[in-house]
């Protein structure tokens, strides 16, 4: 999957999507209509998740225009919001799918 946030709401169970119905159709059939959650949705839901999994993580203002640190115990990532984020999220599950707490400085990072 190419695009890490939802790469990242994938592990953590979060919703992508959003749908509404159903409706009736021709022949009664169910009519769904289905659309993509916005982006900064899915990134507070994952930023929740990860918070509760991992109390050491947060995210924070870099300092910078639009760039934001995510941190976790020896890991650290910098990037605009929803990125920090989904890397961070891409981390924390790592470490607890390995069963493992190590943790890294993200490659990247200022």
């Amino acid at each position: 999957m190419d695009d890490p946030l939802i790469a990242a709401a994938m592990r953590f169970g979060i919703p992508t999507h959003t749908s509404a119905g159903p409706g009736h159709g021709p022949a009664g059939a169910h009519i769904w209509a289905s659309w993509p959650r916005p982006r900064m949705d899915i990134a507070h839901d994952a930023l929740d998740e990860v918070i509760e999994r991992d109390p050491t993580a947060g995210v924070t203002p870099a300092g910078h225009s639009n760039l934001w640190r995510a941190y976790a115990a020896g890991w650290s990532y910098e990037g605009e919001f929803v990125d920090a984020v989904a890397s961070l999220a891409l981390h924390v599950s790592a470490g607890s799918r390995s069963g493992r707490g190590g943790s890294r400085t993200a490659a990247g990072t200022r």
